[in-house]
This record gives C-alpha cells, structure tokens and sequence, in this order.
C-alpha cells in the first residue's frame, strides 16, 4: 500500500525533461523539502550518467576502428 511519495523531473543539464524519479512510503514520517531536494541531486546524478553512457556508446565504434587502423599501420597493413 502506498502511503507517500515524492516525484521529481529528471533533467539534463540543457533542461530537458527525460524521465522522472519517484520514492515511496517514507520509513520516518512524511517526505520534507530535504528529501526532494535529495531526490532532485539524485535525479541530476542518473542524467549526468546516462549522458555518459551515451556519449561511451557512440565514441566506442569510432574508437575502435582508430585503434584497429592504428595496429594495422603499426604491423605494417595499410590496406
């Protein structure tokens, strides 16, 4: 049963709105302007990681074609 919760937007650092973060039932009382504000920090933490994770996921290809270019021209296959 849901006694409590909180929500807060997740935003990137452009302000763009991309999820929600939510908490539920409180184990000590009600949720305080401290606990959103908590929620919020966390909120901006999840979005700072996932555009990391993102800008990882499109840099590996090209990363790994510089590194496989970089060993072929090292043991001499320029082709």
């Amino acid at each position: 049963m849901t006694i409590a919760w909180a929500v807060v937007r997740v935003h990137t650092l452009d302000g763009e709105v991309i999820g929600a973060a939510q908490v539920l039932n409180k184990i000590d009382g009600e949720f305080t302007a401290d606990d959103q504000a908590c929620l919020e920090a966390m909120g901006t933490r999840a979005a700072k990681a996932l555009a990391q994770a993102e800008f990882a996921e499109r840099m590996n290809p090209s990363f790994i074609r510089t590194l496989n270019n970089f060993f072929r021209y090292i043991l001499g296959d320029k082709a």
